[in-house]
């Protein structure tokens, strides 16, 4: 530390998250730490647990906004799932009601019809 009460530590790039790379402070400690004011460290590592405990707050806190998600979400794809079913059977039992008419309606066609055409035998027979 220098004389006017200020570290004389490198200033580094900290991220969005407040923390400092390897490689910036390999950078600016190539012999490592040891070498440096312990205090300032001691400091450091004080900061960094309260840090620590303040990530995994928010870390448990994400995870269990996933696990939420993720309950809502399995939810929501059983239900839209019985849905698809019901949907699939309603089409299936329309399918088999329209060729059951359709057929019915050929029948009564042909039957006013007297037969079809190319079935009946010539009249000199």
């Amino acid at each position: 530390m220098g004389g006017s009460g200020q570290s004389d530590a490198p200033n580094l790039p900290v991220d969005e998250n407040s923390r400092i790379h390897v490689a910036d402070m390999n950078k600016a400690y190539p012999d490592g730490l040891d070498d440096h004011d312990n205090g300032a460290a001691r400091t450091t590592s004080e900061q960094s647990g309260t840090d620590l405990d303040d990530r995994l707050q928010q870390l448990e806190t994400a995870l269990a906004d996933l696990q939420s998600r993720f309950l809502f979400q399995e939810d929501t794809l059983l239900q839209l799932d019985d849905a698809l079913v019901a949907q699939q059977n309603t089409i299936d039992r329309l399918e088999k009601m329209l060729t059951d008419f359709a057929d019915k309606v050929d029948q009564q066609l042909h039957d006013r019809q007297g037969g079809s055409p190319e079935h009946e035998k010539p009249p000199h027979y």
